[in-house]
Order: structure tokens, then sequence, then C-alpha cells
């Protein structure tokens, strides 16, 4: 018999939640009718990265600039897209035409994402 957060309850002896908190099971043995209660932690990790990112000037002189992206995510997956139909897995890629520039990083340990822009 399990009980939880949101008034959750299931008879199942695996049952799947969506919500973080503190599980409570309580297993009886129907031959004797002894129990015992003990607990199962959901936790939750729905932060999104952070998302810097930069460009910068293309002149006569600097025919290419190396766009860059920052993130506290650890683990992180770079998805760049832009002007001609530009599109890099790269972090940090070299671009030779101005626009603007979007990435999308993807924090890889628990799929969350967000977006941010560079200029050239």
């Amino acid at each position: 018999s399990w009980s939880g957060p949101e008034n959750f309850s299931s008879t199942e002896q695996n049952p799947t939640v969506s919500k973080p908190g503190t599980y409570e099971v309580t297993i009886t043995n129907t031959d004797n009718g002894c129990s015992t209660t003990c607990q199962a932690v959901v936790s939750q990790d729905v932060k999104a990265p952070s998302c810097t990112a930069t460009g910068g000037e293309l002149t006569c002189s600097v025919t290419s600039i190396q766009l860059t992206a920052t993130t506290d995510a650890t683990n992180a997956s770079f998805s760049w897209s832009g002007p001609e139909n530009f599109s890099s897995t790269e972090q940090n890629p070299t671009v030779s035409k101005p626009g603007t520039y979007e990435v999308t990083i993807t924090n890889t340990d628990n799929g969350c994402s967000t977006t941010c822009q560079a200029v050239v």
C-alpha cells in the first residue's frame, strides 16, 4: 500500500509516479499479518541550463568570427542555427556571414534546454 504527495495512493508493487516527494510503502505479509513500512524519495531536476552567446563584428580584415556559447551545465549539447541555413553542433563554431545566430543548449543530465542568440 503506497501513499505520497498530492494524495497519491496505490496498491501496485511498483507504481509509476510523476511528482517529487517522499513516498511511503507498507508491505504486509498476507500469511501472518505482519507489516513493515519504508520510504522512497523521488527528487526533481528541471533546472534549465544558463545560456550566453557571443558574436562579433566582421570587417574587411576580420572575415570570420568564432561564436561562443557558455552555460552552467556540466554536461551539455549545443545546436546552432543561423543565416543561409547555417547549423552546427560545436560549442564555438566559426562563421563568416552577418546575421543573428541562435544556440539551443541542452543539459544532457536532465534533458532541459534553453536558447539564446548572438549577433554577427
